[in-house]
């Protein structure tokens, strides 16, 4: 089994980046892990566009497993609903992780090549998570739509963890994207609160906070980063995949939001209840009074139950990410 589970969601198409002269953002992806000085590892592609791209993906070479997987089908609900679905798609990474420690990261992200090294050092030495830096490139050398190593480019700051200290331990709600966390921690959290999904914010964050009411330890080191490759936002407007039997939604309309609630306001809820296991129970009349005194503090907030987005947000489905894991791995879809 591998050591490092790298899982990557996407819902973009995979020229997304052509306006930074890149043909293929997964070729891109390959290029950087190939290029890792820490080789026991795999990667994980959660796609929403799984159908459009199984094809060519199987030609891409790797010198690393390479799991190209669909949303699972046990994790739709958001995205039928025409809505976001990122603790979905990182819940799908989960069941498809062997590493024994997990990076998850979003797309349109590039890696130094020392960078899982980093992950692994303060993992295997120190118990400890390790958080990346963000760094933008503006753009990025390029030849003939492949990036070149050494990465070149402009780069410029938009983390705003990034103060030139360092944290030991860290406060467990800056746990943004490239967050490391272990696979048994995960499953002990029963994953990425979907109950978050809808809106596009803070589902590391409150990921986080409950890692660090079950025990866990995470460390931001300024120097050791990813960058992230400005682009236009096409995950807004993805090519849904129209196969009726896996349960989407036919036709390509743009993603929505749901208004109705706060996704803050979810952090709070875990920080003061100290929770650890999500999406094990409906929204419970105390967690909404906590989300409702959260978000007064930004916006008015009032839970009506006739409201079709309310009704949306409180029937998300519950599940059990340990059972869940073992169904796939006995399925036929299991192939690893």
């Amino acid at each position: 089994m591998p050591k490092i589970s790298v899982c990557m969601h996407t819902a973009s198409n995979d020229n997304f980046l052509s306006e930074q002269g890149i043909n293929s953002a997964v070729q891109m992806y390959v290029d950087c892990l190939n290029n890792q000085t820490f080789k026991d590892f795999e990667f994980i592609l959660i796609d929403a566009n799984y159908k459009y791209n199984k094809d060519a993906f199987k030609n891409i070479k790797t010198n690393f497993i390479f799991k190209h997987v669909p949303i699972h089908f046990d994790h739709l609900y958001w995205r039928n609903q025409n809505l976001v679905f990122i603790s979905s798609a990182k819940n799908t990474g989960i069941l498809y992780a062997d590493g024994e420690l997990l990076v998850t990261v979003d797309d349109a992200e590039i890696f130094p090549d020392f960078l899982l090294e980093k992950y692994w050092k303060y993992y295997s030495e120190k118990n400890i998570f390790m958080c990346a830096a963000h760094k933008r490139l503006k753009n990025i050398a390029n030849e003939s739509g492949r990036i070149l190593f050494p990465i070149n480019g402009e780069t410029y700051i938009n983390d705003s963890r990034l103060d030139g200290r360092v944290y030991l331990p860290m406060p467990t709600s800056w746990t943004y994207a490239g967050t490391s966390y272990s696979l048994k921690m995960a499953l002990e959290l029963n994953g990425f609160n979907e109950k978050m999904d809808g809106c596009k914010s803070l589902e590391d964050c409150e990921f986080g906070i409950r890692i660090g009411n079950n025990g866990g330890t995470f460390m931001y080191d300024p120097n050791a980063y990813f960058y992230i490759l400005d682009h236009i936002n096409n995950a807004e407007k993805p090519n849904y995949d129209t196969e009726m039997e896996q349960g989407f939604n036919p036709g390509t309309n743009n993603i929505g939001t749901v208004i109705v609630k706060e996704n803050y306001g979810f952090c709070m809820v875990a920080q003061a209840m100290k929770i650890i296991k999500a999406n094990i129970s409906p929204v419970s009349i105390n967690e909404l009074h906590i989300i409702n005194e959260a978000t007064k503090k930004y916006r008015k907030f009032e839970i009506n139950l006739a409201d079709k987005d309310t009704q949306i947000w409180l029937n998300t489905p519950n599940f059990d990410l340990v059972k869940q894991r073992a169904e796939l791995r006995s399925s036929l879809d299991w192939k690893w």
